[in-house]
């Protein structure tokens, strides 16, 4: 690994990492429907113009499936958990998408898992029974729904990276990810406009 791609991989790190505490501060004021069809839009907007210019849109098809599994319900999903756990602890359980991806691979896609692949799945297994253990309490004080969502997220983000894989091998990054970004807006509009709070975030949230 050249210098260069080990710098764009911790700037990529740090971006999102980030997200979970920007998460933790907006969600209180904007709910998490509002604050990722936000989010998702913003992203749209900012890629379809370079899309346009470079690619065109002709690319665009099948990508709302893409977009809705891999960003709008997962994104949807972390934000709620931020409401009851630290960001800290959101993004750990975060870092259990490769243990869903590869249970994915093997259920939906017939991936053979080999023996050290077996023991990461059972040791992320074990992992995220440690991390939670005495946190899944379905009550006012427990931070159970939390965590399944956060898991549910992940399993979520294993199945678009796998759906991806499987039909979208030829497409180019730059129109995944804006055909991502608009199939996630469109899911996330109506419902941000539905559960769009009472009164107006503040300005520290918006920010």
């Amino acid at each position: 690994m050249t210098v260069g791609l080990a710098l764009e991989g911790l700037l990529l790190a740090a971006l999102w990492g980030a997200s979970f505490l920007f998460m933790r501060i907006g969600a209180p004021e904007f709910g998490p429907a509002p604050m990722m069809a936000i989010r998702v839009s913003i992203a749209a907007a900012t890629l379809l113009p370079v899309l346009l210019i470079t690619r065109g849109i002709g690319g665009l098809r099948a990508l709302g499936v893409v977009g809705v599994t891999n960003s709008a319900i997962p994104f949807t999903l972390l934000t709620y958990s931020t409401l009851f756990l630290s960001a800290g602890f959101t993004s750990i359980l975060n870092a259990t998408v490769p243990f869903w991806s590869a249970l994915i691979a093997y259920l939906w896609l017939g991936e053979r898992l080999n023996r050290l692949r077996v023991g990461g799945l059972v040791l992320g297994a074990l992992g995220v029974a440690v991390l939670v253990w005495g946190k899944v309490r379905f009550d006012a004080t427990g931070g159970g729904w939390a965590i399944l969502a956060a898991l549910a997220a992940c399993g979520f983000y294993g199945f678009g990276a796998n759906f991806a894989r499987r039909r979208l091998a030829g497409v180019d990054s730059l129109t995944t990810a804006t055909g991502s970004m608009l199939g996630a807006s469109l899911f996330m509009l109506p419902l941000a406009i539905w559960f769009w709070p009472a009164s107006n975030p503040g300005a520290m949230a918006w920010l």
